[in-house]
C-alpha cells in the first residue's frame, strides 16, 4: 500500500503452470459436506473475480498491466485507507455488496453469498487485509476469494437455495423472505 497516495497495489504472481492467483471451488466431501478447495486461478478466473467484486459494490480496481519481467499482473485500487473497527467495517462491507451469510451447515468457512450479473457467487477470505475504506470513508472489500455456487450444493442444501434467493432479492431491491428458523418452531405445531 502506498499510504501517501492512498493506493493499494496488488501483484498476482504468474506461475510456471500458467496459474495466476487462487480461486475457490467447492466439492462434496466424504462427510457429506461441501468442502472449500483452493485451486490455481487462470487469468480469466482472476479477472472474473475482480469484475464480480467490483460489480457487487467492492472497491474499484484498475488493471495496470504486466510487470517488466512478465511475472506479475499488476492491479491498483486507488483512494483506499485502512479500516477503523475491523468487525464493524467487515459487517458494513458485506452489507455493501449485499452479502448473505452462509450457514455453517453444508458449506464451511464464514463465507457470504452474493448475486451478481445473473448468478450466485460465494465470497470468503474477508480478513483484515481485505477490508479497507474507500475515498468516501465507507468500508469496502478490496480483495477476496470467490467461487461459483456448485449446482449440487444448490440442489441438495436448502440453506444454499435460501441464501441464493435472499441474495438475489437484495440485489434486485427486495427484502429477503421471512422464514421460520429452527428455534422458532413449536413441536406442538408439527
Amino acid at each position: 500500500m502506498d499510504k501517501t497516495a492512498g493506493v493499494v497495489y496488488k501483484l498476482f504472481f504468474l506461475l510456471k503452470n500458467g496459474a495466476l492467483g487462487k480461486k475457490l471451488s467447492y466439492e462434496l466431501g466424504a462427510s457429506g459436506r461441501f468442502e472449500c478447495v483452493m485451486e490455481d486461478a487462470t487469468l480469466v478466473d482472476t479477472l472474473t473475480k475482480l469484475i464480480t467484486l467490483h460489480d457487487a459494490g467492492g472497491h474499484s480496481t484498475e488493471i495496470v498491466g504486466l510487470s517488466d519481467d512478465g511475472k506479475y499482473l499488476i492491479a491498483k485500487q486507488p483512494l483506499a485507507s485502512p479500516f477503523k473497527d475491523f468487525e464493524e467495517d467487515q459487517k458494513a462491507a458485506v452489507q455493501a455488496i449485499k452479502g448473505v451469510p452462509l450457514s455453517s451447515q453444508g458449506i464451511r468457512g464464514g463465507a457470504v453469498l452474493i448475486w451478481v450479473n445473473g448468478q450466485p457467487w460465494i465470497v470468503s477470505d474477508l480478513h483484515k487485509g481485505n477490508i479497507m475504506r474507500d475515498a468516501d470513508d465507507r468500508p469496502t472489500i478490496i480483495d477476496a476469494l470467490t467461487g461459483a455456487v456448485p449446482p449440487l450444493a444448490y440442489d441438495q442444501l436448502r440453506q444454499v437455495r435460501e441464501a441464493v434467493q435472499d441474495a438475489r432479492d437484495l440485489r434486485e431491491g427486495r427484502a429477503p423472505q421471512a422464514r421460520l428458523k429452527f428455534e422458532d418452531v413449536d413441536d406442538r405445531d408439527l
